[in-house]
């Protein structure tokens, strides 16, 4: 019944590049990356989610701690309409 209605979008190996950011995000903690570094499960990754045209909306530390990792594309869920 509901699955002509899709609010979102999964995508495996979306690229880095094309993910915007917002000007008032909060500042990205290096510690708090670092940590994650330290211990990362492959297992546990979360993707990050973004709005319709591809801002952040949640992850910016998953972001950098793929950037650190130097991955050039990263899992996501897109967010297809306003919830």
């Amino acid at each position: 019944m509901f699955a002509q209605y899709s609010f979102y979008r999964v995508v495996e190996k979306f690229p880095i590049q094309q993910i915007k950011r917002k000007k008032l995000r909060n500042a990205v903690n290096m510690d708090d990356v670092f940590y994650m570094l330290m211990n990362f499960e492959k297992e546990a990754w979360t993707p990050v989610t973004l709005d319709h045209d591809y801002f952040l909306i949640d992850g910016q530390h998953r972001i950098e701690l793929a950037k650190q990792m130097g991955l050039e594309y990263i899992d996501v869920v897109i967010q297809l309409c306003k919830l």
